[in-house]
């Protein structure tokens, strides 16, 4: 299984609050996020909340398309990095969940765990 690296950055006060943040996320993409990692951001007074979302694509290719379609159901205006030929990212500060201040997803091809991590 390939796997997609989120961080979202959050207005939120509280890693509690963060945490209910990214829930609404996670009800965007309709998935279940994991490996979840909440840290204060002392440069917007918020947290940045890092997670694991797992693919259903089996090639390299499809993941590409599947990452950009859960990046769209987040939000939109987002800005692609890197290589899709082998290390894509994006970048996008308008979610589709107020509090959500900015979001970023990344793949990355030929890691141990691009495709043998479970979510």
């Amino acid at each position: 299984m390939m796997i997609c690296r989120w961080t979202i950055w959050v207005d939120a006060t509280t890693a509690e609050k963060s945490l209910n943040l990214l829930k609404r996320i996670a009800a965007e993409l309709d998935r279940e996020p994991t490996t979840i990692d909440v840290a204060r951001y002392p440069k917007t007074n918020g947290h940045k909340v890092s997670f694991v979302l797992g693919l259903h694509a089996d090639s390299w290719n499809d993941a590409i398309v599947e990452a950009i379609h859960l990046g769209q159901c987040a939000g939109y205006e987002w800005q692609l990095f890197g290589s899709v030929c082998d290390d894509a990212e994006a970048v996008s500060g308008k979610s589709r969940v107020a509090g959500v201040q900015m979001m970023q997803w990344s793949l990355q091809k030929n890691t141990p765990d691009s495709k043998t991590a479970q979510p």
